[in-house]
């Protein structure tokens, strides 16, 4: 280090400079260091070496060598400051708001969360303010509240949140509260409303208490039930919630209603109903309303007063709920008798005045004609009946007047009598018009008869039956007859002191309205009674004639001339053609007494009119249908004996071509080989079917055996029948058939196979083939030796073909029924014709041989040795050989030698 010096004038030596001075080259004199600066060393040449006041320090004056002192209280002081309270912002500043500044500050100190300070200049933390209820300080160093506390939330002073969950700096709002932004307290729901849940953010969150609840406190969390004889509900609406206003204190039920301990739907007063009201309040019941009084009605819910007096006319008693009750319980109409005013019996009504249902004055209604009305009358009393009266206002039943005679007055309250109806007569004091009819047989047409006297006899020809008639009741029954004052049309009835029958006497007729029977004209009678009119007189019978009239008896009527017909009606015996007879006519007979002709029966005949009996028919001719008038040839194919009304028909399996006959021998039987098959045939019908015979006297094409023709019927079998054969044609030799109905030569078959059929005619073959012949297939064999059996076959009884001998025998003759096993040194190795082969050589065959057997291997023959029988036979192997094959091989290898056992 350089040690600056000065050199004052007159120094002989420069002196050091002094700390709190810069001395630059040259200086006669010390430099002090600016205000702000100080030196704490000596020797310094430039102010810039003098050192900055430290931050939170003041260096006052000049020439400093340590710091005054520190910053004041509420500044900050940085580097240089020259004064403890700077305010230049270069060198220090007042403390700014939101934070605090101590003595000796370099650097601001912020207030803490939840606090803030709008002044500049404050010292200590103290100094800064809580922050403001209601808002929250979320950060340090504020100079003004962050923003207000949330809704649904409440924040105490110095809230560092929005939301405070702390009890110390807020919370939720709780229930029965409301919060909303910025609140500092919660603030309680006013009485009549209640909050059940945390965190409300308005008072639009309190709920108001429902119908039938109240509250009368702020800041609670349920409601309170109204309590019996009071109602909780909102007198005035809310302006901002319509209705929904809660209640904070009950009000007594109020007059007219009733407010009842359990819980009712909204817990609403209850009117008093109909027929009752209240002029109290506080009713806790229906029952405590009041009963509404005699004569007044309570018309509607929730009176305090009855509605008035109930109409005039009508009676009103306790609990009428309109001022006309009909319902016979609260009230009615005024009863009969009386009159009521003001719902309330007024009185009895007046004599020659009656009060029906609902009277409302004494005079209701006047007594009307036929009626009398003492006091208090209910209904008008009628006159009895006989009496009338035609004066209103009557009082008494004496003022009804007796009937008079030729009227009568019919049943109560007759104003004016009737007259009495025509077919009566109606005596003084009468009820009834028809109390008093004239009797049966008689008649009346006047009105107002009073006696019976003028009652008249029913007229003759006619019949009264009834009481109190004015006309007849009509004309006497056709069939019988009615004197005057008659009763009955038809019947036996009492006339004075004895009874009589009316009905028309047999002989006589009695049309409607008769008075006298009228007789029957002739040719008719009548036997019965009560004939209606002259075409119920009875014809005269057929077969007897009625000469006189009014015949009542059937012995006075007598019977017709033989030859003649009387038909119905007849008055001659022997009547002319006309409607009531005729003459017999021909092929018809009439005995004495004939009520029509009788035709002649099939098989006789007549040949005039007037017979009285009809001919037998001649034999050879017919009469075949009824009224025959002459005979008909008998027709061919028929035959007619005597009196033949239809033919007799020649009978099945006959003809007859011939007119005329009368005998059965005339119908001949049918043909050989012809058919008759119908009755009554003039010629045979037709050939007979094939595969049928017909002998003689056939009655179809397929005829059956009979006694007379045994030979009838299908075709025996070994024969055929082509149609209309007169006999069976054998089947031919070599053939047969057996079944009968052959129809041709196609019909008989082959003899078969292994048979032979010797004779024609056959049904059967007539015996198996010969033994060591045969009889083949296709081939009609006559005899049993048809084919000889070959060499090298055989041939059994019966055989159709000849059968090779087999493998291991043979046969070398003909005509052989069985093979011979081959001998012993020969092989039969297949069928042969004629002797075996000889065993070959190398080979051994014994009996019955079919292939030959190798010698076993060690064993040989000789090439041209054959024949033998026995495996014995074959040569061992010669020493030093070997044999395989049957044959001898080279020599055995010098390796092997031989053992020779």
């Amino acid at each position: 280090m350089f040690l600056f010096e000065m050199c004052l004038s007159g120094t002989t030596l420069p002196l050091p400079c002094e700390r709190g001075f810069y001395c630059p080259s040259g200086s006669a004199y010390q430099h002090p260091c600016p205000s702000g600066t100080y030196g704490n060393i000596s020797g310094l040449v430039e102010e810039w070496q003098c050192l900055q006041c430290d931050p939170g320090m003041y260096c006052r004056g000049t020439g400093r060598t340590t710091p005054t002192g520190q910053c004041a209280a509420g500044f900050v002081c940085a580097e240089g400051a020259s004064e403890p309270s700077p305010l230049d912002n270069v060198t220090g500043f007042p403390c700014p708001p939101g934070f605090f500044c101590p003595a000796g500050t370099s650097v601001p100190q912020p207030c803490p969360k939840g606090t803030f300070s709008e002044q500049i200049g404050i010292v200590d933390h103290s100094l800064c303010r809580g922050c403001t209820p209601g808002f929250y300080c979320s950060q340090p160093g504020l100079s003004e509240v962050s923003g207000p506390c949330s809704p649904g939330f409440y924040c105490l002073e110095g809230s560092q949140s929005a939301t405070p969950m702390s009890s110390v700096s807020g919370g939720v709002c709780p229930a029965g509260h409301y919060c909303a932004e910025g609140s500092s307290a919660p603030s309680p729901c006013p009485p009549g409303f209640y909050q059940n849940k945390t965190g409300g953010k308005s008072k639009h969150d309190c709920k108001p208490c429902p119908l039938g609840w109240f509250q009368d406190l702020p800041g609670q969390n349920e409601c309170n039930p109204c309590p019996p004889g009071f109602h909780c509900q909102p007198l005035n609406p809310s302006p901002t919630r319509g209705s929904s206003a809660g209640v904070s204190s009950p009000l007594p039920c109020p007059a007219g209603y009733f407010c009842p301990k359990e819980e009712s739907p909204h817990n609403q007063p209850l009117p008093c109903p109909k027929g009752s009201y209240s002029p109290l309040q506080g009713l806790t019941s229906a029952g405590q309303c009041l009963v509404c009084p005699a004569g007044q009605f309570c018309g509607s819910e929730g009176l305090v007063e009855p509605s008035g007096s109930c109409a005039a006319g009508f009676l009103c008693l306790t609990g009428a709920k309109v001022p006309n009750p009909t319902d016979n319980r609260t009230g009615s109409l005024c009863p009969p008798g009386i009159f009521c005013q003001q719902g309330l019996r007024a009185g009895d009504c007046w004599v020659g005045f009656y009060c029906d249902w609902g009277s409302s004055k004494a005079d209701q209604a006047v007594c009307p004609a036929g009626f009398f009305c003492p006091s208090g009358t209910p209904a008008p009393v009628p006159c009895p009946a006989g009496t009338f009266s035609s004066q209103t206002g009557n009082t008494h039943q004496y003022n009804c007047t007796i009937c008079t005679p030729g009227y009568y007055c019919q049943g109560e309250a007759t104003v004016q009598p009737v007259l009495c109806p025509i077919g009566h007569y109606c005596p003084a004091g009468l009820t009834l018009g028809l109390e008093f009819p004239c009797p049966p047989g008689t008649v009346q047409n006047h009105l107002g008869a009073s006696s019976p006297e003028t009652c008249l006899s029913c007229p003759a020809g006619m019949f009264c039956s009834q009481s109190g008639q004015s006309q007849p009741t009509g004309l006497c029954e056709a069939g019988y007859y009615c004197p005057a004052g008659s009763t009955s049309p038809n019947s036996t009835e009492y006339q004075g002191n004895s009874s009589g029958s009316h009905l028309c006497p047999p002989g006589l007729y009695c049309p409607a309205g008769t008075g006298y029977p009228l007789p029957c004209p002739v040719g008719s009678f009548s036997i019965a009674q009560g004939l209606k009119g002259v075409d119920e007189c009875t014809p005269c019978p057929p077969g007897l004639f009625c000469d006189s009239p009014a015949i009542a008896k059937l012995s006075q009527a007598l019977p017709c001339q033989a030859g003649y017909v009387c038909l119905g009606g007849s008055s001659s015996p022997t009547p002319s053609n006309g409607p009531h007879g005729y003459l017999c006519p021909a092929g018809h007979s009439c005995p004495i007494g004939s009520a029509h002709e009788e035709p002649c029966e099939p098989g006789t005949y007549s040949p005039a009119p007037g017979a009285a009996r009809c001919l037998l028919c001649p034999k050879g001719t017919t009469c075949p249908s009824s009224a025959t008038k002459e005979p008909s040839a008998c027709p061919s194919g028929h035959f007619c004996p005597a009196g033949t009304a239809l033919p007799q028909p020649c009978p099945s399996g006959t003809f007859n071509n011939q007119t005329g006959a009368h005998t059965l021998s005339a119908c001949t039987p049918c043909p050989s080989g012809l058919y008759c098959a119908a009755y009554g045939a003039s010629i045979p019908q037709g050939l007979c079917l094939q595969g049928y015979f017909c002998h003689g006297g056939a009655m179809e094409p397929a005829p059956h055996s009979s006694e007379n023709f045994p030979r009838n019927g299908p075709c025996p079998v070994g024969h055929y029948c082509p149609a209309g054969c007169l006999s069976p044609i054998p089947c031919p030799l070599g053939s047969i058939r057996n079944s009968t109905g052959g129809v041709s030569m196609e019909s008989c078959s082959s003899c078969p196979a292994g048979h032979y059929c010797s004779t024609d005619g056959l049904a059967s073959p007539s015996g198996p083939c010969a033994a060591g012949f045969y009889c083949p297939f296709d081939f009609s064999s006559t005899t049993p030796y048809a084919f000889l059996c070959p060499k090298g076959h055989h041939c059994l009884q019966g055989s159709a073909m000849a059968l090779p001998c087999p493998t291991g025998e043979y046969q070398p003759n003909q005509g052989s029924d069985s093979c011979i096993p081959c001998r012993p040194g020969f092989y039969c190795e297949e069928a042969i014709v004629g002797d075996p082969l000889p065993c070959p050589p190398h080979s051994f065959c014994p009996a019955g041989t079919m292939v030959p057997q190798p010698c076993p291997n060690g064993t040989y023959t000789l090439s041209d040795l054959g024949g033998l029988q026995e495996e014995r036979e074959c040569s061992p192997c010669p020493p030093g050989k070997f044999c395989r094959y049957t044959v001898p091989c080279t020599s055995c290898t010098l390796k092997y030698s031989e053992t020779v056992h």
